[in-house]
Order: C-alpha cells, then sequence, then structure tokens
C-alpha cells in the first residue's frame, strides 16, 4: 500500500508535466497541421516534449536505489499517438539518454519502457490512418492498458531477485492509475483535436456559404429570398440592375411591386397555392419595372424548408428573357406580316380566313372578303423602279388601314378588320359582322378615296379594281372563297378597271382557273409517275439528205395511255413553276437514250429545248451537268434549244446559261428565229451553233417571194456568222428545193417526219426532196 501511495504521488507531481503536453497540443495543434510537411518545427516539438519528459524522469518514484518509476509511459505513448514519428523519435532518444546517465540496475528496463511505449503510441496512430478526432474513451483506456501491460512486461530488463518484488507492487497502481491517466490525457488532446476539427468545418461552411452569397449575388439571374409571409428578405445584384429598385428598397416589401397589372390574379392565385404547399412553381411572367418599363422572366420559386419540414422561407430564380420574347414576337410578326408593307401576309392572311369562316359557319354570321388589285401598278414599277414602287405600296397600305379606321360602319364591329398584302399588287381585306351590301358599301368608298388620293409626294395618281364575296355564302372553305375573289377582281380589271364587282356564279375568268387548277393537277400527277416521256422528230440534212439529228418533244401521257401535246400543258406548267421538273425529266431520259445509241453504234444528235423560265437556274445546270456524267452521253450529241423570244427576254441569263452548256462540250441552237427581231450581235454573244427560222415563214416560200429573200438573208448571214441554218415546218416537196437552192443547211417538218416514241422503229429514208411520211 505504500508503495502504491508513492506511485500515485509520483503521478500528481507528474500531472502538470503531462497538462503541459496537453497544452502544447492544444496551443500548436492548428500550426502543426498546416505545418505538418516541415521538418523543423516538428523537431522543436520533439525538442519541447523530450525536456517535459527529461522533468517528470528527475522526480519519480524511487523503488530502490536504480530502480525508478515514473509518467515517462504516458508522456511517451501520447506523444506517438498525437505528435508523431518525429516528435516521438526526439523525445525518445532524450530521455533515453538521461535514463542512461541516471545508470543503475533498471537502466536497460527503463529505456524498453521509453522505446516500446513510443513504438505502441505510433503503430496505434498509424492503424487509425492519423484519424484521431474519432477515438473513444474506451478506445483511450484500452490504449493506455496497452501501454502499461507493456511496461510491467519490461521488468523482466531488472534483475531476477528484485524483478518479481517490484512486479508485485507496482501492477496495481500501474494497471489501474497508469491506463486511467493515460485516457484523461488523451480525451484531452481529442477534444482539441474534435474542436479543431469544428472550427475547420465552420470555417469551410463559412467560406462556401460566402462563396455562395458571391455566386448568388453575381448571378446574371435575378435571385430573391422573402420569408413564408412573401416579404422581401434579399435580393442579389441582378434583381437591383434590372428592376431598378435598391436592396433597400426591396427589402421588407413584398414582390407585387414587381406585378405589371397584365397578368390575370388567378395566374397569381395559383402560383401562391402551388408554393405554399410546398411545391415549386415554374412558368414565364411579365414584370415592371420601377421606372415602368416592363421585362419578362422566366423562372421558378421554390419553398425553403427546416428541419421539421415547415416553410420558412421562398426563393425565387428568374432568367432575363425579354430579348428572347422580343426576337420570339419579331420572329413571329416576320412569319406572319409581308415585309414591304407591314401588313398580314397571305399565309397568315388565310389561317384568319379560317378563322372567320368557322365563326360565321359556327355562329350563322356573315362577314365580307374584299380583293384589291391595283390598276397600272406594272407601269409604277417600270418607270420609276422597284424601290419607288415598294414605296407606292406602303403608302397606299398606310391609307387602306387609315380608311378602314375612319369607317363608320367599321367601327361598330366587335370583332378587328385584318387587312393583308396577297402577293404583288394584291391585297385582301377581311370584313367581320358585315353583309355584302355593307361590305360593298365599304369597297366603294375605299375605291373612291383611293381614286381620289395622291401618292409618291404628290406624283402619282392611281385607282384599284375589287372583288366581293360573302362569307359562307360564296364558299365553305379558304381557298374557295379565295378563288371566287380573284375572279371578280379579274373580272373588275377587264370590265375598265377602278370598280368594285361582286362574285357571281359562271364566271368566265373562274371557269378558266378552274380548267388552269385541273390541269396543274394533271402535271403533278404525271411529274409524280413518271408519265412525260420525250418524242422523237427527224431533222433533215439537206447536203447530204440524211437523218442523223433529231428534237426531242414533251409529250404527257395521261392515266389512260392518252398523249396530250405541249400545248396543253406547257402555259399551265409555266404559270405554276412545273416546267423546271418537266424540262430536266425530258432532258435526262434524251441523255440516256443518246448514250444507249451510242453505246450500239449509232451516233445520232438530239435537240432538247429548256424554257425560259429555267434560265438562271444554277440548280438546274448543276443537275443537268450531274446527270450527264451519270449518263455517259456524248456532250457534242447535245443541243439545248431555245426560243429567241426568250432569249431577249432574258439576254443576260441565256449568255451565261449558254456558255455554261458550251464548256461542257453542248452545242446551242435558237428557235423560232425572225419574231422576236434579234439582231446578229446578240447571236455572236450567246455563241449560237444553229439557227430555227420560223416556220412562218418556212411554210410561205413556195408562195411568197418576199419570204424567200428573208429566209435567204438569214441563211447568208448566219453562213458568214459560222452559224448553221434549221427551216421548221417543212410541209412539201417544194420547200425542200427552196431551201437547198437558198443555202439552208437543215429542214424539219410533218414532211420530213412527224414526232415519234422511238426512231428505231420509224423508216427515215435518204431523201432527195424528200417523200411524205
Amino acid at each position: 500500500m505504500e508503495h502504491s501511495s508513492a506511485i500515485f504521488v509520483t503521478l500528481v507531481q507528474n500531472a502538470a508535466l503531462l497538462l503541459a503536453s496537453a497544452l502544447l497540443f492544444d496551443l500548436f495543434g492548428t500550426r502543426w497541421k498546416t505545418e505538418s510537411s516541415h521538418l523543423v518545427p516538428k523537431i522543436v516539438f520533439g525538442l519541447i516534449l523530450g525536456v517535459i519528459g527529461m522533468v517528470i524522469m528527475v522526480t519519480p518514484w524511487t523503488y530502490m536505489p536504480g530502480v525508478a518509476f515514473d509518467t515517462r509511459s504516458i508522456l511517451i505513448g501520447t506523444t506517438g499517438l498525437f505528435f508523431g514519428a518525429v516528435p516521438t523519435a526526439v523525445t525518445m532518444i532524450m530521455t533515453s539518454g538521461l535514463r542512461i546517465l541516471q545508470g543503475g540496475s533498471g537502466i536497460w528496463m527503463g529505456v524498453t519502457v521509453i522505446v516500446v511505449s513510443g513504438l505502441i503510441g505510433l503503430a496505434w496512430r498509424l492503424a487509425r490512418h492519423h484519424r484521431l478526432d474519432t477515438m473513444t474513451w474506451r478506445e483511450l483506456l484500452g490504449f493506455g492498458l496497452t501501454l502499461h501491460l507493456a511496461m510491467l512486461a519490461s521488468t523482466i530488463a531488472l534483475p531476477r531477485n528484485i524483478a518479481f518484488e517490484a512486479f508485485s507492487h507496482i501492477i496495481i497502481p500501474v494497471l489501474l492509475i497508469y491506463p486511467l491517466s493515460t485516457a484523461l490525457l488523451g480525451m484531452l488532446m481529442v477534444r482539441r483535436l474534435v474542436h479543431e476539427r469544428t472550427e475547420e468545418q465552420l470555417r469551410a461552411s463559412k467560406d462556401e456559404l460566402t462563396r455562395t452569397l458571391r455566386i448568388i449575388d453575381e448571378s446574371i439571374n435575378i435571385i430573391f429570398v422573402t420569408d413564408a409571409e412573401g416579404t422581401i428578405k434579399y435580393v442579389n445584384r441582378t434583381f437591383e440592375a434590372l428592376t431598378g429598385f435598391s436592396r433597400n428598397e426591396a427589402l421588407g416589401r413584398n414582390p407585387r411591386i414587381l406585378a405589371s397589372g397584365e397578368t390575370p390574379k388567378s395566374r397569381y392565385e395559383a402560383m401562391w397555392n402551388a408554393i405554399k404547399s410546398g411545391e415549386t412553381w415554374r412558368g414565364m411572367i411579365k414584370n415592371r419595372k420601377k421606372d415602368g418599363g416592363f421585362y419578362w422572366a422566366n423562372g421558378f420559386i421554390s419553398p425553403i424548408l427546416d428541419d421539421q419540414g415547415q416553410i420558412t422561407h421562398f426563393m425565387a430564380i428568374q432568367e432575363d428573357i425579354t430579348d428572347k420574347v422580343a426576337s420570339r414576337q419579331e420572329l413571329r410578326f416576320l412569319a406572319e406580316h409581308d415585309r414591304i408593307t407591314g401588313l398580314v401576309n397571305r399565309h397568315h392572311f388565310v389561317e384568319i380566313l379560317d378563322q372567320t369562316l368557322a365563326k360565321s359557319i359556327e355562329g350563322r354570321t356573315v362577314a365580307g372578303l374584299l380583293q384589291i388589285d391595283i390598276d397600272g401598278f406594272k407601269l409604277i414599277n417600270d418607270a420609276f423602279g422597284h424601290t419607288v414602287g415598294d414605296q407606292f405600296l406602303r403608302e397606299l397600305s398606310e391609307f387602306f388601314v387609315q380608311q378602314i379606321q375612319k369607317n363608320e360602319l367599321l367601327r361598330e364591329s366587335p370583332t378587328p378588320v385584318t387587312v393583308g398584302r396577297l402577293g404583288g399588287d394584291e391585297f385582301g381585306i377581311l370584313l367581320p359582322d358585315l353583309d355584302l351590301d355593307a361590305a360593298l358599301n365599304v369597297a366603294e368608298s375605299l375605291r373612291t378615296s383611293v381614286e381620289g388620293g395622291i401618292f409618291l409626294a404628290g406624283t402619282v395618281r392611281t385607282t384599284i379594281c375589287l372583288g366581293l364575296v360573302e362569307i359562307p355564302g360564296h364558299g365553305t372553305t379558304s381557298g374557295e372563297l379565295l378563288v371566287k375573289v380573284n375572279a371578280a377582281t379579274a373580272t373588275a380589271k377587264e370590265s375598265g378597271q377602278n370598280r368594285c364587282v361582286i362574285y357571281q356564279q359562271g364566271d368566265a375568268y373562274l371557269n378558266e382557273v378552274h380548267s388552269s387548277l385541273k390541269t396543274k393537277q394533271t402535271i403533278i400527277q404525271a411529274l409524280d409517275a413518271d408519265r412525260f416521256v420525250p418524242w422523237f422528230q427527224p431533222i433533215l440534212d439537206l447536203n447530204t439528205g440524211l437523218v442523223t439529228h433529231y428534237e426531242a418533244l414533251a409529250r404527257l401521257v395521261d392515266e389512260t395511255g392518252k398523249i396530250l401535246a405541249p400545248a396543253f400543258f406547257i402555259p399551265t406548267a409555266e404559270r405554276f413553276g412545273l416546267i423546271y421538273r418537266i424540262d430536266q425529266m425530258i432532258i435526262e431520259k434524251t441523255m440516256r437514250f443518246q448514250a444507249e445509241l451510242q453505246a450500239r453504234g449509232l451516233t445520232l444528235s438530239f435537240g432538247v429545248n429548256i424554257s425560259g423560265k429555267n434560265l438562271g437556274d444554277r440548280e438546274l445546270l448543276s443537275r443537268l451537268q450531274t446527270f450527264m456524267d451519270e449518263s455517259k452521253a456524248d456532250p457534242g450529241r447535245i443541243v439545248f434549244e431555245l426560243t429567241e423570244t426568250a432569249a431577249i427576254r432574258n439576254l443576260k441569263e441565256a449568255v451565261a446559261f449558254v456558255r455554261a452548256l458550251k464548256e461542257w462540250g453542248c452545242k446551242f441552237s435558237l428557235d423560232d428565229f425572225g419574231v422576236g427581231f434579234t439582231s446578229f450581235a446578240h447571236l455572236i454573244e450567246m455563241e449560237v451553233d444553229y439557227l430555227k427560222i420560223d416556220g412562218a415563214f418556212v411554210r410561205r416560200l413556195p408562195d411568197t417571194p418576199r419570204d424567200r429573200i428573208l429566209v435567204k438573208t438569214i441563211a447568208d448571214m448566219a453562213r458568214g456568222l459560222g452559224i448553221r441554218t434549221v427551216a421548221e415546218f417543212v410541209d412539201q416537196p417544194e420547200t425542200i428545193r427552196i431551201l437547198r437552192d437558198i443555202g439552208v443547211d437543215f429542214a424539219q417538218g410533218y414532211f420530213i417526219g412527224r414526232p415519234a416514241p422511238d426512231i428505231l422503229e420509224r423508216d427515215d429514208p435518204d431523201l432527195e426532196f424528200g417523200a411524205d411520211s
């Protein structure tokens, strides 16, 4: 018992020194971690701890001379556990050195205790992967017990005669008091680590919060937070910049300060009910700025909940989409309105017409549809140019709108009047809730107003023609109404202009339109079914009497197998822009046919017609070149034919088109020469290979000397320019004799041969003067 109390007294005496090590850890713990990669501070800590250990060793409980016990095991073990390898090694060296200097029979036991305690501390630290802040009281007690079991085991280093006696005296205090002391000291250090970890977490949270707040504050989106009652508690800089409300002006107020006054109350109620129930509201809304301006925002409002799931705040994040909305509105406007006049365009006009028609049928109401055509607009364009023509259209459009707004009948209508540009110089006006008589009054008022108006700064007067139909009386579809009002307008123009005509059933123009639409449908079906085919008419070489050249002429095979000539479909095809596909189909089939014949040893040339509508079409040129390469046709055996009138009308495009063809090796023929008064300079410019003399002159050759002189003049001039001539409409032997006499190179006509689908099945003999075939 005396020994135990002595050991306890020693522990109490050493307690202050042990606490000093805990204080050192407490003071320098943070610095320890931040400078853990530097050796010098570790050595300094080791020296301090070594001094503390040495002081502990000079105040021991002396069991007998040379055998003493103290708390160095606690110090060195906790040093290894909490301070790491370098400080522990320094402490172990210093305390071991002192123990050796002290001498005595317990010298090696003392050194063993120092080394084993340090190693146990370091091993425990390594086993926990340096994560010491989670150590519990039980673990620390276990650590202390392990240390001091090792200390007891070290008594074997004492002389045998005193080892057992010393062991029996110290076992109880060493296993009871020392582990408890180790655990207490360890807990002080663990608490420091926990405190330090908490501080770091708080510091990291504060830094994260600061970064988050900076991100929120500098976000390009509007962000504001309200409490559960909707009072604004926070706004970011973008909120201030966009809305015009400063932070001080916004805090404490309700977001209603942003209400535009244009959003229905029910929408706000739905929004509030959604977020109060814990849902996130998403949507687009129009808000008002402090200066009265507006901005569009797209975003969401989310509730913020506490740990109990109660709503404490609401956070709104909004993206300013004012520019996007404006762009969308502008695109919609451009898609629905005419670029020149700003009026509704044809597409949108038809949409409104469909809506009006549906309402009229459903509600059994009536409306009027006006179409306006400007008299003599082409003359204005030709005289002043398209820029002035566009300005004239703008002025007239504004005039129409002003007259509509001033009309008393239309002021009383609950539905707005729609004024649109249907194309070119055609305008449409939709007159809702007006019967035919009232609509006619409006039309006449508009006509007389235009008649009395002066446009383009007082330089131009004009008149208009108007067609009028009743909705739904004159049709149950917008297409039917537009066809009929167009027919009425055409009738007004044909009747002398400057008048208004109500559509009448059986209108001649309407019948023509219906016929054209029917023909158009026939053409489209034939194109889709690949029922356009080339028929070939022979062309006789008057010098050799041989037929080595044919002209490919388009034919349409209808659904019954009937063959339709070009006169049936060409005008309609050109009117509706279908001639491009017909030309392409016939040319491609002819190229393929020429290549097939050439592969069989027949070197024949073929003329193919190109419509004046297709001149300048680069896409057609590209397609033809591709197909010529694919078909393996001989370019030198393909002759493109263009009428003289089409070439004159599109001279620049014709020259460019011909030169492109000539670059491939193709040849060029000018058809119907003599009716367009082409100068021979143009022939040179267009690099003509063949000149086809119009049949009107050729047919009269046997009977009209004047036509002979004209044809001979053309042939002589062409020969001088290196151009070969072809006479069309040759229908008798006498014509061939005359053509040979005056020097024409080729002849084409029914006397030579009629067009046929297959030249291999026909017999085109060598003709001296020809035979009727």
